[in-house]
């Protein structure tokens, strides 16, 4: 039996970049990449760029408006971070622009069909990037490309070989180097919807991505999102006329704090909520983000982004057990983090059974595949330490008890 070391990420808050990244960010801070976050001048470049004008449903311009102002007043971003917020929320206004003119061409298309999806909606670190890499390599389901991350694909989107697109892969994988110990992110990877539901600038990846953003996180919160996740219903029916497939299987950690949006906009869904204790998800998420801030924030500050992501984790499962009074539970599917890892194929028959659909061969076949290729800890593992962090696990424990308790979740040491 092998035995799998661990790694110690020795300058998490003083990173060091490659010199090749230094000069490149440089470069990039000569110019006010902040100045262009600005929601009426990105929607215009948005409109040039397209030669499209309806972006439908306006519901997206207020968080729209609240992200860019958090952006500015709390993202600390620095100017490779500026630059790459401001040109992702472009493409964003570009791919959604483009899903209404598709629309508009095939009215047809913007009607519920299909099959109801299976959504995972556990915790970060829960496991559920492993459970979705095995659902998606059935080929009785669909899952979303990476070419359909951001909504329909360009018309001259760049090819998978594209040198430039090689050379930021090189870069990043550089200068992030204990990324693939933390999140599966290798080619070949299921996408999730995260930036599907940036299209209506109202999701958790804008939080993911940089220094905690507390206007946003607090508006996000407070607001109901089912406008959101109607609009995700609507451009996943729009990919799905494009390739066709079976029912569609979904997963973000955002579903978990948004199951009644989640199931207003997929009626008879199923629901797969994923649970571990928070004592282990804390330090782990928090050192996943403060390692990712390296590249987009001028200074990485470990402790206030654990204190930020304690509060979100811990949110989240208490909004999950508030949220579940509503629901009906022959919809979801529980399963604890370590059943995952010790009773997969009891996961999966459960869940597919709830679903009412064939768990086939050529699935489990394939399944098989995933399992023997895609093991969480094929690349190392990070140690992560909670004193570094300012964390009190004992404390995130005793506020999560009784989510712990209702789904039999056993603290890890």
């Amino acid at each position: 039996m092998t035995t799998t070391s661990f790694t110690e990420i020795a300058d998490l808050a003083a990173p060091r970049l490659t010199p090749e990244m230094r000069a490149m960010c440089e470069r990039i801070g000569r110019h006010d990449q902040y100045a262009a976050i600005d929601p009426e001048r990105l929607m215009t470049e948005a409109a040039e760029l397209t030669g499209l004008d309806d972006f439908g449903p306006d519901w997206f311009r207020t968080p729209l408006e609240v992200l860019c102002r958090a952006l500015h007043e709390e993202g600390d971003l620095s100017p490779l971070g500026a630059l790459t917020q401001r040109l992702q929320i472009q493409r964003l206004l570009c791919a959604r622009l483009r899903v209404e003119r598709f629309i508009k061409d095939h009215p047809d298309i913007d009607r519920p069909r299909g099959e109801p999806p299976i959504v995972i909606a556990g915790l970060p670190r829960s496991g559920t990037t492993f459970l979705h890499n095995l659902l998606a390599a059935d080929p009785g389901v669909r899952a979303l490309s990476a070419e359909e991350a951001e909504g329909p694909p360009e018309p001259a989107a760049a090819p998978a070989g594209d040198p430039a697109l090689a050379a930021q892969r090189r870069l990043l994988d550089e200068n992030l180097p204990l990324m693939k110990m933390m999140i599966d992110i290798d080619d070949g990877s299921t996408v999730e919807e995260l930036s599907l539901l940036g299209l209506s600038f109202s999701s958790i990846l804008f939080e993911i991505q940089g220094a905690p953003l507390p206007t946003y996180g607090a508006w996000f919160l407070s607001t109901d999102q089912t406008p959101a996740y109607e609009y995700l219903a609507r451009v996943l029916r729009v990919l799905h006329w494009q390739r066709g497939g079976g029912p569609w299987v979904l997963k973000t950690i955002q579903h978990m704090a948004q199951l009644r949006p989640l199931t207003n906009a997929f009626p008879g869904a199923t629901v797969v909520c994923t649970h571990r204790d928070p004592g282990a998800v804390v330090p782990s998420m928090s050192t996943l983000m403060a390692y990712g801030q390296r590249l987009s924030t001028r200074t990485v500050d470990p402790v206030r982004t654990a204190g930020y992501w304690t509060e979100r984790v811990l949110g989240m499962v208490e909004r999950c057990m508030r949220d579940r009074a509503g629901l009906e539970e022959r919809q979801i599917v529980d399963v604890p983090f370590l059943r995952i890892r010790d009773d997969t194929d009891g996961v999966l028959d459960e869940i597919y059974a709830r679903a009412g659909l064939p768990l086939t061969e050529p699935a489990r076949t394939a399944m098989a595949t995933v399992r023997a290729n895609r093991h969480p800890h094929r690349h190392g593992r990070i140690r992560y330490d909670p004193a570094a962090l300012g964390l009190d696990l004992d404390r995130i424990r005793e506020r999560s008890a009784e989510y712990r308790a209702r789904f039999a979740v056993p603290a890890e040491s």
